[in-house]
């Protein structure tokens, strides 16, 4: 796969990356680390939409750990969301846009999932009051990511070396935990939230392509994520409450 044949209209991490490769029966860790926030005790839970689901393997392996639960899945991209459908039968899978402004909503959902999306927009505000306006009362929100531990919001671009057609991607956007909390705190909704760190539990090798992070051993951290744009990368979980 050449990553410059792609246009400046696609994001390499989505059709690129998520069509070659399978994690249906080799789910990522990250997904393993999530089933602790979605627990279903007494079956409170009963809906649930992965935005940004890509080809749906978070919802494939969520149904399988969670079957009491009716799954849905969205993504931008038209393609992953056929990929989704063909593998993925009884669950509901669409074409949609968090980063639209969302006025009211046809359906809610009593979690929502949103993993390694967020860190692609420039601004926050928008797609994450659209989460919460998407979310039922009692319900939970479940946004996974890289995140600054600094008190600084850095807005990133990057392009394969050699590529002439200024083929500039997003995707390591770093937030700090406080801009989201600005941004919560502001809500017009009762929200209850609390972070949780995420640290690679073993060590990835670095391959070709070098925006998928890979780990080093630090002083603190003997699995500690890097990538390409020389980040160290700090992955957390922001688990929401609407109460």
């Amino acid at each position: 796969m050449n990553l410059k044949e792609f246009s400046k209209n696609n994001r390499l991490a989505d059709e690129g990356i998520y069509l070659n490769e399978d994690r249906y029966a080799k789910p990522k860790e990250v997904f393993k680390e999530s089933v602790k926030f979605i627990q279903n005790k007494d079956n409170r839970y009963k809906t649930l939409i992965d935005i940004g689901c890509a080809t749906g393997e978070f919802i494939y392996f969520l149904r399988n750990s969670i079957p009491n639960i009716k799954y849905s899945g969205s993504d931008i991209s038209k393609k992953l969301i056929e990929r989704a459908k063909e593998n993925i039968k009884g669950c509901k899978f669409f074409v949609d846009d968090i980063n639209k402004s969302i006025k009211e909503p046809k359906m809610k959902y009593d979690i929502i999932t949103c993993l390694g999306t967020l860190q692609i927009f420039d601004d926050i505000e928008l797609p994450l009051n659209n989460l919460l306006r998407l979310l039922n009362h009692k319900g939970r929100i479940i946004i996974q990511g890289s995140f600054n531990d600094n008190p600084v919001d850095v807005i990133t671009r990057y392009r394969i070396a050699g590529d002439q057609k200024e083929n500039w991607q997003s995707g390591w956007n770093l937030y700090c935990e406080q801009s989201y909390n600005k941004v919560l705190n502001s809500s017009k909704y009762k929200l209850s939230y609390n972070w949780y760190n995420f640290d690679m539990p073993f060590g990835i090798k670095k391959t070709d392509d070098a925006m998928r992070a890979w780990t080093i051993k630090t002083e603190k951290n003997n699995f500690q994520q890097v990538n390409g744009l020389s980040q160290l990368v700090t992955k957390k979980f922001l688990v929401i409450d609407k109460v």
